[in-house]
């Protein structure tokens, strides 16, 4: 029951208390994140679409809901 409430209950965690992850070459893999011509075709592709955000460099909310 305690995973269905908190799924990060029992995750390691480090002095400070944040969970503590190391990702595995596998999951890089199912994701195409080691495959440099994949990662550069994507990235050519986000430069193609850049969009000017129009956020107030000042308005610390807007700012974090612009990149979420």
């Amino acid at each position: 029951m305690q995973k269905i409430m908190d799924p990060f209950a029992e995750s390691i965690r480090d002095e400070e208390g944040s969970i503590v992850y190391t990702v595995e070459d596998k999951e890089l893999s199912s994701y195409k994140l080691d495959d440099d011509a994949f990662m550069k075709a994507q990235f050519e592709l986000q430069k193609t679409k850049a969009e000017v955000w129009d956020v107030d460099e000042e308005d610390e909310d807007a700012f974090r809901l612009a990149m979420l």
